[in-house]
């Protein structure tokens, strides 16, 4: 063969099909100079090239069309064959048949006729491709064309299958060799040697020459099916061992309709989704057709779990390999609709994929500017960021760089806080220091648990107590009141604070400055500092609680407070001022006292150290279900930040490897 390479496909007939790729897939430039429309006396108007194939029946050339000027693949019957009247007809009616189906996805017969030695001839296309088989056995033939071009391949053979029933042909021998893609998007369904006219079963008739024909699961086969296991004289069995359906393999020729080609073209789909075939073709052709009549599992997503099937595409493949016919799609064009519907939702899919791909880039982008700007610039691209991951996500849920972008900007705190959202913090805090306030108001009342000790001890001055205790009763009121927003929360709080002051420095006239005074102003200063922001206020907060100490010490120097300490003989002596002091309840005084300044304390630090805890774990829930939303490549990129007991983020490390991620 001089410039092409020929690939020749066994028929039922022993004929074959031929499928020629020359060098170039295109097929050389056109040539329209002017060619003799009659032929030279010697010469006919098909010049033979090469021989590209040879059957029991015929062969198969290589031809030039002198009047056309372009290569045909000539079929001409055998040297001795035309004289077989049953082999001559099926020969004839092969070329009517597919000369009548005139359909793009069907090779068109160009001329049937004799030639000089009385042998009957018919020329047809040349085709150049490559034939399904050929493309799901070669790696980088799948990865050029892919799965969605081949399922928009096998639409095609769908049409041409539904108009050749249309036209009342079956085909009977459907399988991947039998169809041929080419480069430019052309599909054809080959080899017709086996086609049935609906209702007519003369062709059925097994020719002599058929009934050796050895069982071979790789080639068409034609043989009586009393040879097969379980035969019976009913039918011949027409086809390929793998692509047959039941019906078929039975020999029940009555049966055959147009469902016969839909469990070959639900077996096709299989190989497409799967890339092996449906039935195991290493069996011998017997193995094969029991396992035909037996059914297989012929669910793709089953048979191959890693290639990812479509649950649509599953359910196609089930009903159209089903045993029974009636199972079957009613017919090859019902088929062809619900592929339609899974391409058309696909189409779509990918659509959306490209356009969240774009608003991916888009966020990537903003957000990249987010954190290098500040002010009014950054938090414009933070919105522009966030409405783009938006639009990506409401595109393509599943998106990876949306959902990541998404989640850094989640994590990345801004530099500067928008002013809603200042706002908002704000009330929050608000909210918290309301819940303090009540919080606090109830400690205060903690001095009535020791008040009965302290009047069993017996009381020296009454208005020192009086004063004392109204200035709690008060600290407790306006405390209350704050707590619950019935009071101006900066004006109540000093208010309250003053009196706490004035509480707690009355206690010195009990044991002094030195006793219980200093335990009680850090309690009740605590309240007040975790409230207040850092600052000026802060500090004079923390100066007036020292007040407690010194001014009832510095009343006692300039005489204006009797003494409350006598020093002699290296020994301290507590005077009696506001009560006096018998030895068991004062002691008792004094225990409960202290058990309350540490209690009192400490539970208010838990309650503080629990609502932190609290805080933190429900952030730390809600970062890392966030992160679940991202494929596993991405989390890498988003850890979760842990906050430490003084609430600050521990998120440095975490942060620098999202900006990282967002700049690749």
């Amino acid at each position: 063969m001089a410039d092409s390479l020929a690939q020749t496909l066994p028929l039922a007939d022993d004929h074959a099909v031929t499928l020629v790729r020359g060098p170039g897939s295109d097929g050389g430039q056109v040539d329209p100079a002017r060619a003799p429309l009659a032929e030279a006396a010697g010469e006919g108007r098909y010049a033979v090239r090469a021989t590209l194939g040879e059957g029991g029946m015929g062969e198969v050339r290589l031809c030039r069309d002198r009047r056309i000027g372009r290569d045909v693949a000539l079929k001409v019957i055998r040297p001795g064959a035309g004289s077989q009247s049953d082999l001559r007809a099926r020969f004839e009616r092969e070329a009517r048949v597919q000369g009548q189906l005139e359909h793009p996805s069907i090779v068109p017969v160009y001329d049937l006729g004799v030639d000089e030695g009385g042998a009957a001839f018919f020329t047809m296309k040349r085709l150049r491709g490559k034939t399904l088989e050929e493309i799901l056995g070669d790696g980088d033939e799948l990865a050029r064309f892919g799965t969605r071009k081949l399922l928009a391949a096998f639409a095609q053979v769908c049409q041409a299958m539904a108009f050749a029933h249309a036209r009342g042909v079956l085909h009977r021998d459907l399988k991947p060799s039998n169809v041929m893609l080419g480069d430019y998007g052309e599909v054809w369904v080959l080899d017709w040697g086996l086609a049935k006219l609906i209702g007519d079963a003369a062709i059925d008739d097994v020719p002599d020459s058929a009934r050796n024909a050895s069982l071979d699961t790789d080639t068409t086969m034609e043989a009586p099916l009393a040879a097969l296991p379980g035969g019976t004289a009913h039918g011949a069995v027409m086809g390929t061992p793998g692509y047959m359906a039941p019906e078929q393999v039975r020999g029940e020729t009555d049966l055959i309709d147009g469902r016969t080609d839909v469990y070959a073209l639900g077996a096709i789909l299989f190989e497409i989704l799967t890339l092996e075939p449906l039935h195991d073709r290493r069996k011998p052709s017997h193995g094969v057709l029991l396992d035909t009549l037996q059914g297989v599992e012929s669910r793709p997503s089953l048979r191959a779990p890693d290639r990812s099937v479509a649950p649509e595409l599953d359910a196609i493949v089930l009903r159209a390999t089903a045993l029974e016919p009636d199972e079957r799609f009613a017919s090859a064009r019902s088929l062809l609709e619900e592929l339609e519907r899974f391409l058309d939702g696909d189409r779509d899919v990918q659509k959306r994929r490209e356009l969240a791909a774009v608003h991916g880039e888009r966020a990537r982008e903003a957000a990249v500017r987010a954190a290098n700007e500040t002010g009014e610039a950054a938090r414009a691209a933070r919105s522009d960021a966030m409405r783009e991951v938006n639009r990506a996500l409401a595109l393509d849920p599943s998106h990876a760089d949306a959902l990541a972008i998404m989640l850094s900007l989640l994590l990345d705190v801004p530099k500067d806080v928008p002013r809603e959202a200042e706002e908002e913090f704000t009330a929050s805090q608000k909210r918290g220091r309301m819940q303090s306030e009540r919080t606090g108001a109830w400690a205060y009342l903690a001095w009535f648990v020791v008040t009965p000790i302290f009047l069993h001890m017996g009381i020296r001055s009454w208005p020192s107590l009086f004063a004392f205790s109204g200035a709690i009763v008060v600290s407790f009121v306006i405390a209350f009141l704050v707590g619950r927003g019935k009071v101006d929360e900066m004006r109540g709080g000093l208010a309250a604070f003053a009196f706490s002051l004035f509480a707690v420095g009355g206690t010195s006239m009990i044991f002094g400055p030195f006793v219980l005074v200093s335990a009680m102003a850090a309690t009740n200063v605590v309240f007040f500092v975790l409230n207040v922001e850092r600052g000026p206020q802060r500090t004079a907060l923390i100066g007036a609680s020292t007040l407690t100490v010194l001014l009832p010490l510095l009343l006692e120097k300039v005489g204006v407070l009797a003494p409350s300490y006598v020093f002699a003989n290296d020994t301290i002596t507590i005077l009696p001022r506001m009560s006096g002091f018998p030895p068991m309840a004062t002691m008792g005084f004094l225990l409960v006292a202290n058990l309350t300044l540490i209690l009192v304390p400490a539970i208010l630090a838990a309650r503080l150290h629990d609502g932190m805890r609290a805080a933190e774990r429900r952030v730390f829930l809600h970062l890392w279900h966030l992160r679940q939303f991202l494929p596993d490549e991405a989390r890498g990129a988003t850890q979760v930040p842990v906050l430490d007991v003084t609430g600050e983020s521990c998120v440095t490390d975490a942060l620098t490897r999202r900006r990282e991620w967002l700049g690749r």
